[in-house]
C-alpha cells in the first residue's frame, strides 16, 4: 500500500482548512464501480434475509482474488465461514461441503457448523494462509482446512447472563516474523485493553503490557515494518485512545485524540505513505483522522462526505483511499481524487458492501451480503 496514497496530507488540510463543499456530483454515480448481482453465496440456510452482520466482514487479498472472513446463521446459532473468489474475482462462493439446507438444527444433527474461520479479525500472510482472532487464534490454509492454534484463555459471554463477564480479540496484524493481536476483556465490570504476540505463527502467544484506555478494547490496528498504530474500539470519556509501538508490538506507547464524541465507532486504520489514517462512523456520519507518526493526530472536517456509515476503507492504485459503506439501506462509496478532495459513489439500495480490499491486479473489490463491485 505504501507509495500509493500520496494525497493524503493534502486531503487532510484541505478537509480541515478549506471547509469547501463537496464537487459537483460526477458523471459515474457509481465512481467506476460495477456491480455484479447475486455473486455472494447468502450467509443463511434458506437464502433469505441475513441480519446486519452477517456475511462477509472482511476482504483479504490472497494472490491474485481474495478470501472473505464472515458469519453464515446456520438456523441455530451464527457460526464462522469463509467465501472463496472465482478466477475472475467477481463472485464469492461458500465451500462446497456446505450442505443445500441446514435448518434449524444442532450441528450434530445436520446443522452446518461453518468449517470455517471464526474470526473478528484477520491478516493474510505470504504463504497464502490467512490468520483469524476471536476466544483463540485459527489459521484457515490454502486446501481450506482450518486449525486452531493458541487459545487467548478470555472469559466466554453467556447468552443469557448480560452480567456476565466476556472477552474477543478484534485484530491482528504482522509486524516481520511476529504476528500482534489486539482486544480485550471485560470482568467483574471493569473492561482492559489487551494486547498479545506470537513469534511461532500463532501457536504460542505472550502477553503484552499495554497502557489502558478505560472501558475500552484495542480495536483495529495496521502495521508497517516494526511500527504498528492501534485504535481503541470506540471513543469514550470525549475522547479516542490510540497506541503506538515502533518494536513490533513489544511495548507501545498511548495517546489520544481529544473532542470526540462517545458515539464513534472505529472501523479501520489504514497505513498511507505520509502516516496513518483512522476510519469510523459517529453514528450515521463519518469519521477521520489523520497522523504524519501515529502520535499527533489532526480530525478532519467530513461534512463534504455527507452521511453515512464507513464500513471498511482500502488504499487504491490511483493515489486514492476509498471507503465503502451504507447510509439508510443504500450502498455509498468514497473516495479521494488527486486533488486531494473527496468524491461520493451511489452503489444503489439493492445492498450495500460491508468489505473492501485492493487486489494484486490494482482492482478495488466490494463486498455485500449479495452483490460485488469491481473498480478496474
Amino acid at each position: 500500500m505504501r507509495g500509493k496514497l500520496t494525497v493524503v496530507v493534502l486531503l487532510a488540510l484541505a478537509l480541515a482548512g478549506c471547509g469547501r463543499p463537496a464537487p459537483a456530483g460526477p458523471s459515474d454515480p457509481a465512481l467506476g464501480f460495477v456491480r455484479h448481482d447475486n455473486a455472494v453465496s447468502a450467509p443463511t440456510t434458506d437464502g433469505g434475509y441475513a441480519r446486519p452482520g452477517a456475511g462477509i466482514q472482511h476482504l483479504l487479498t490472497v494472490d491474485q482474488c481474495a478470501v472473505g472472513v464472515g458469519v453464515f446463521e446456520n438456523g441455530y446459532r451464527d457460526v464462522g465461514a469463509n467465501w472463496l473468489g472465482d478466477t475472475d474475482c467477481t463472485r464469492f462462493s461458500l465451500p462446497v461441503n456446505k450442505p443445500p439446507t441446514a435448518g434449524d438444527r444442532l450441528p450434530s444433527q445436520g446443522g452446518w457448523d461453518g468449517s470455517g474461520l471464526a474470526a473478528h479479525g484477520a491478516v493474510a500472510l505470504n504463504d497464502g494462509s490467512v490468520i483469524g482472532v476471536d476466544s483463540s487464534v485459527q489459521r484457515l490454509a490454502p486446501d481450506g482446512s482450518v486449525t486452531t492454534l493458541a487459545d487467548l484463555h478470555l472469559p466466554w459471554h453467556k447468552p443469557s447472563d448480560e452480567t456476565g463477564d466476556s472477552g474477543r480479540a478484534n485484530s491482528v496484524v504482522q509486524s516481520g516474523d511476529r504476528l500482534v493481536i489486539g482486544g480485550g476483556q471485560t470482568v467483574g465490570g471493569h473492561s482492559a485493553a489487551l494486547m498479545w504476540t506470537s513469534t511461532d505463527g500463532g501457536h504460542t502467544l505472550a502477553p503484552v503490557d499495554l497502557p489502558q484506555a478505560e472501558g475500552n478494547y484495542v480495536g483495529p490496528m495496521a502495521s508497517s515494518d516494526n511500527t504498528i498504530v492501534a485504535s481503541a474500539s470506540a471513543a469514550g470519556g470525549g475522547r479516542l485512545t490510540t497506541w503506538r509501538s515502533t518494536d513490533g508490538g513489544q511495548s507501545w506507547q498511548q495517546h489520544e485524540i481529544p473532542g470526540v464524541p462517545g458515539t464513534t465507532s472505529i472501523t479501520k486504520v489504514l497505513r498511507t505513505e505520509h502516516g496513518w489514517l483512522i476510519v469510523g462512523s459517529d453514528e450515521n456520519r463519518p469519521f477521520l483522522a489523520n497522523s504524519p507518526d501515529g502520535v499527533a493526530w489532526t480530525k478532519a472536517d467530513t461534512a463534504a462526505l455527507g452521511s453515512g456509515m464507513i464500513l471498511d476503507a482500502t488504499g487504491g492504485k490511483d493515489e486514492d483511499i476509498v471507503l465503502v459503506g451504507a447510509s439508510g439501506r443504500c450502498g455509498v462509496v468514497w473516495t479521494t481524487s488527486t486533488g486531494g478532495s473527496w468524491q461520493r459513489g451511489d452503489l444503489g439500495c439493492d445492498d450495500a458492501p460491508q468489505a473492501v480490499t485492493t487486489l494484486a491486479d490494482g482492482r478495488v473489490i466490494a463486498v455485500g451480503v449479495k452483490d460485488v463491485w469491481v473498480r478496474a
